[in-house]
């Protein structure tokens, strides 16, 4: 039991931790659509998360930040 224990505090001390805070995840989408040019506009919704995959994978919950992502284009 105390081995399972080890490895648990091992695996949650070096795996990372997904941002989970909205405003957060808010300036994030939006520093990086400053930063790449695109108009935060319903209809850009594609290219936003096209532009977001590659700093938010695997960092980022995708629910949360389709979420944000929909407040911050209405």
């Amino acid at each position: 039991m105390d081995n399972y224990i080890d490895q648990y505090n091992i695996i949650t001390e070096y795996a990372p931790t997904l941002i989970d805070d909205e405003d957060t995840i808010a300036d994030a989408i939006i520093g990086i659509c400053e930063a790449s040019e695109i108009p935060l506009v319903k209809a850009n919704k594609g290219l936003v998360m096209k532009a977001i995959m590659p700093s938010f994978k695997g960092k980022v919950d995708m629910k949360i930040t389709n979420k944000v992502l929909g407040k911050i284009l209405n």
